[in-house]
């Protein structure tokens, strides 16, 4: 699924590894990656020029999709990366955290 975020009357902030790090604000694009029939969701936050601010990987019991909407039966372990995009445009996972 994928989702575009035009307008924020405030910015959403929060804290990850120690660092405050935008999550929702306007021009943000959210992928939400859910395989089917696996146990575990990816979210993909970009900021306005496409570049990485979050992923979000979310452990789950199970996902699918009913009526062209994912699901997902949600364990409450997720585990968020901070990544940093390189010179050379690769991305490079800088930090955990579980959440």
């Amino acid at each position: 699924m994928d989702f575009q975020i035009h307008h924020v009357e405030t910015p959403h902030l929060e804290e990850l590894c120690g660092r405050q790090k935008p999550s929702l604000v306007s021009g943000f694009q959210w992928l939400y990656l859910v395989p089917k029939e696996a146990q575990h969701v990816l979210l993909v936050i970009l900021n306005g020029s496409g570049e990485p601010q979050w992923f979000y990987t979310d452990i789950c019991a199970g996902s699918g999709f009913e009526d062209g909407f994912p699901w997902t039966n949600h364990l409450y372990l997720n585990v968020i990366p901070t990544c940093e995009v390189q010179k050379d445009g690769h991305w490079q996972v800088t930090g955990t955290e579980n959440h």
